[in-house]
């Protein structure tokens, strides 16, 4: 079966009184330029109540949504506490698909703000962000070959309203940059199970068994960047899951990780002058930047470069720690 839908525009009204209760839900929205692609595979003698055995019948599906300017407009009275929330986003797209072997999500939007006021909030709050993300691949099924896996999550040029920086900065010491949280994963990994078989995982469930073993993980990029700092950084390790002695029953690692710090410490003097940090809390952070890191190029940038060899030593810029 494949699917093909499209809508100029699409708008939706909710309007819910509590007889009972008392209070009320009201929520008003719509979304632009609406767009969806999907297709499947449905067994005719398919079983919904037992996904396990629909997946094994060549049950599969995948889809593609999309929109633009999205809007909604939500109030709520909670016996007589009002509380007002208004979101929009300039676009988005949700991307799902699922067959005996993987499970994959993909999810993203851009152009995000949010004001929300009243109920229990003591202030109004308006915080907007530049593009949000989410995305997990993964197996579901047993194999004895290894499989792919990977997640990610961003949440890039955050900021928010004045009003909530001067209840935590009143003195606006801190920068006021907009923040960013982002992620991106990949690996392989083993299933001893079909994660979607119920009688399979009650093992899993009761704690008798692992469902599988991680066999290698890369980070293909780190970034967190808030306050006038920024950590960046990428790495690489694979996993001996025959070594459980090495590293206290976890898999023994190899491999390196490259982090970059800029603004660390600009960020500790900051924190001291608010009160926010104790002096000798801030000097201990010091302390272990030193010993993880060394002096990079430009002002107030520290790298590092942690490895772990097929030893099980662990270093940090040549450095041995163990």
């Amino acid at each position: 079966l494949t699917q093909t839908m499209q809508a100029d525009s699409v708008t939706y009204n909710i309007d819910f009184k509590d007889p009972k209760q008392g209070g009320s839900f009201k929520v008003d929205g719509g979304m632009n330029t609406l767009k969806f692609d999907g297709a499947g595979s449905y067994p005719s003698d398919m079983d919904i109540n037992d996904m396990a055995a629909m997946l094994k019948a060549g049950f599969a599906f995948s889809g593609t949504a999309s929109y633009l300017n999205g809007q909604m407009a939500m109030n709520v009275d909670d016996k007589g506490k009002k509380t007002d929330i208004n979101t929009s986003s300039e676009s988005g797209n949700f991307i799902v698909a699922m067959d005996d072997q993987r499970l994959n999500y993909n999810i993203a939007s851009k152009g995000i703000s949010m004001d929300m006021a009243g109920g229990e909030i003591p202030f109004p709050v308006s915080i907007k962000m530049a593009e949000s993300g989410f995305n997990l691949m993964m197996p579901i099924a047993k194999q004895d070959e290894e499989q792919d896996f990977a997640f990610g999550f961003k949440m890039a040029n955050f900021t928010m309203s004045d009003m909530i920086w001067g209840i935590v900065d009143p003195s606006a010491q801190l920068p006021r940059d907009p923040a960013t949280v982002a992620i991106d994963l990949t690996g392989k990994a083993k299933l001893f199970f079909d994660l979607m078989d119920a009688k399979q995982m009650e093992a899993v469930e009761k704690g008798d068994a692992v469902p599988g073993e991680l066999n290698a993980l890369t980070l293909k990029s780190l970034n967190v960047s808030a306050v006038g700092a920024e950590l960046t950084g990428t790495g690489d390790f694979t996993f001996d899951t025959t070594d459980l002695e090495t590293f206290d029953g976890m898999p023994a690692p190899t491999g390196a990780v490259d982090l970059k710090l800029v603004g660390g410490n600009g960020l500790l003097d900051k924190l001291v002058a608010m009160g926010m940090l104790p002096e000798d809390q801030a000097m201990g952070a010091r302390m272990m930047m030193g010993l993880f890191a060394v002096a990079g190029e430009g002002e107030d940038t520290l790298t590092s470069k942690i490895e772990v060899n097929d030893q099980g030593h662990v270093s940090a810029n040549g450095q041995r720690l163990k």
